[in-house]
């Protein structure tokens, strides 16, 4: 299992999280959801079912670019 295999995806802006770094999470219904930031994670919390509802209209789909071939990407949330 490759390090791809291991992240999750923070349901508020769409960025891969590494879930054994023990950055921040919650739960709902039963299933833990992993975030970039405490940001994203108040923003789940207050709305939880706007970003596990996965109807076209619950929330904005996440844009990504591709990047070239070594290329250094940064991320901000």
């Amino acid at each position: 299992m490759g390090l791809a295999d291991a992240l999750a995806q923070d349901p508020v802006c769409g960025m891969d999280v590494d879930p054994q770094a023990g950055g921040q999470r919650s739960e709902h219904h039963g299933q833990t959801y992993h975030f970039c930031s405490q940001h994203c994670r108040a923003k789940f919390d207050a709305d939880p079912t706007a970003y596990t509802d996965r109807s076209e209209d619950a929330h904005p789909a996440v844009k990504s670019a591709a990047v070239p071939a070594g290329d250094q990407v940064e991320y901000t949330c």
